[in-house]
């Protein structure tokens, strides 16, 4: 049973699954039995087959749920994704009341805010993040960086406290092994998400510098620090810190220079942000012939090794099953990129057959979300539908009039089926957490496809009266929302 949870930590789902799979269940204990039952649920819980974590979960007796802490978190995170927010309190307030253990009760809290988060209890979800905290800095657990200090930072902020946000994060750091890259990098990224939720340049450039000062001296493989330097480019530009255009050119050179050490999977992740960070620096170019050629080079080269590789996806997606979902997905949305390439290098005929595999797989991976009742992630690759089909048909239209008469033609009804299905996700749920973002796509898409200024102005009052920090998103997002405002007032 280690061995499962060993290989879900490292990624490699398809071998937990054969590892699962051969548990010999004749042979255990009743205890052990029990754990079996937990650990499927476990298994579907990281896989993101939501709706057999569900099914596992439903089969936990009452009595193990009230006396086992991993049992009552995988119950009450079942309760609180299906919408039963009171009943999945109820579940973490007993387990709290029959345990002494810092691990367990750090993470009991953690989750009791999450339901205080649901009902709208600000002054409660902060009092149980920082009873969580207490319990945490009795024993550190390092995986606990990136969700309970992260949640109890943020929520300072929102609550005008900024002053204890910094101090938090400063004995966090303190706490942690700072020889530890994973460790240290944990600890960056919610220094910049709260810095970002502040909107405080000046901690901005203490989490970067800060970061800036431990990377050279951090003990991992050459492959990671190299993963490391590409997430880098991304998070530099979209805090306005990006060095100059000649900087960046030069970064990428040298990171195309060690693309070798990444293995083929990794290679096409990294080739796709690499080619997300180009296009935005390109956006920032206008005007700049010789730049934009540059640039347009690397993107060029990116594209080649990118097409090269397109057989590792074909066999992938052939042989995962779609009980793998998030493995499923990672492969779909890496065959997505692939097609956006082969549209891009179309320059004699319309890109038929491209667009048609792209929609297919974004398609795929709504769907399958939906399927196994992972709202959250469905309503945004419908979304994502609806966003390639508005910018492909303002690209044609402004160089190739023809094609997005054929575009508009072939796909339309797909992009208007995928906003009605987000929409109708948003109806449904009744939850603003998660769904921010959505809120101000569905409100442009509505403008984009139908020039709806009335149910786009309903979404936008939706997200407004949530008061989120515009700072938190990237930019793409900020001017999506800035354009609607100014359309719908």
């Amino acid at each position: 049973m280690l061995q499962v949870r060993i290989l879900l930590r490292m990624g490699d789902h398809l071998k937990a699954q054969k590892t699962l799979a051969t548990i010999d269940t004749t042979a255990l204990l009743k205890r052990e039995s029990i754990r079996l039952d937990g650990l499927r649920a476990f298994f579907y819980q990281c896989t993101g087959d939501v709706k057999s974590f569900y099914q596992a979960v439903e089969k936990f007796a009452d009595a193990d749920i009230s006396i086992d802490t991993e049992y009552t978190l995988l119950k009450a995170d079942a309760l609180l994704t299906e919408g039963s927010i009171e009943a999945a309190r109820e579940c973490l307030e007993k387990r709290i009341n029959g345990t002494q253990t810092p691990e367990s009760l750090y993470k009991l809290y953690n989750n009791l805010a999450q339901c205080d988060d649901r009902f709208g209890l600000r002054e409660q979800k902060l009092t149980h993040l920082r009873q969580a905290w207490r319990e945490w800095k009795k024993r550190p657990e390092p995986n606990a960086i990136e969700y309970l200090i992260h949640n109890l930072a943020i929520e300072m902020v929102r609550n005008s406290e900024l002053k204890n946000a910094k101090e938090l994060l400063n004995e966090v750091l303190s706490l942690i092994n700072q020889s530890q890259p994973e460790q240290i990098l944990m600890w960056h990224n919610v220094v910049i998400d709260t810095a970002r939720e502040a909107q405080s340049v000046e901690l901005l450039k203490v989490a970067y510098a800060t970061f800036e000062e431990h990377f050279p001296h951090w003990n991992c493989t050459a492959a990671q620090k190299l993963t490391v330097k590409i997430t880098r480019l991304r998070m530099y530009f979209n805090d306005g810190l990006q060095s100059d255009t000649k900087d960046f050119v030069a970064q990428i050179g040298e990171i195309f220079d060690e693309l070798y050490l990444l293995s083929a999977s990794e290679q096409l992740s990294a080739l796709k942000e690499i080619s997300h960070n180009i296009t935005q620096v390109i956006l920032t170019n206008k005007g700049q012939r010789s730049v934009i050629a540059e640039l347009n080079g690397l993107l060029d080269r990116c594209d080649s090794i990118a097409i090269a590789l397109s057989d590792t996806v074909k066999a992938q997606l052939e042989t995962l099953p779609p009980a793998l979902v998030n493995q499923r997905i990672h492969w779909l949305g890496l065959q997505h990129y692939l097609e956006k390439i082969r549209i891009r290098q179309s320059t004699a005929s319309f890109p038929k057959q491209a667009l048609e595999s792209l929609f297919k797989c974004q398609k795929e991976s709504a769907e399958l979300h939906q399927s196994k009742r992972i709202h959250r992630v469905a309503i945004h690759a419908w979304m994502i539908i609806c966003d390639e089909y508005v910018a492909y048909l303002d690209q044609f239209f402004s160089h190739k009039p023809s094609w997005a008469i054929d575009l508009k033609e072939q796909h339309q009804d797909t992009a208007i089926s995928a906003l009605y299905a987000a929409e109708e996700i948003l109806n449904e749920r009744r939850v603003s957490g998660g769904f921010e973002e959505v809120m101000v796509g569905v409100a442009y898409f509505y403008l984009k496809l139908f020039d709806d200024k009335a149910a786009a102005q309903y979404w936008m009052s939706q997200f407004d009266e949530g008061n989120w920090s515009l700072q938190h998103y990237a930019q793409r997002f900020r001017d999506m929302y800035a354009w609607a405002k100014s359309v719908t007032g």
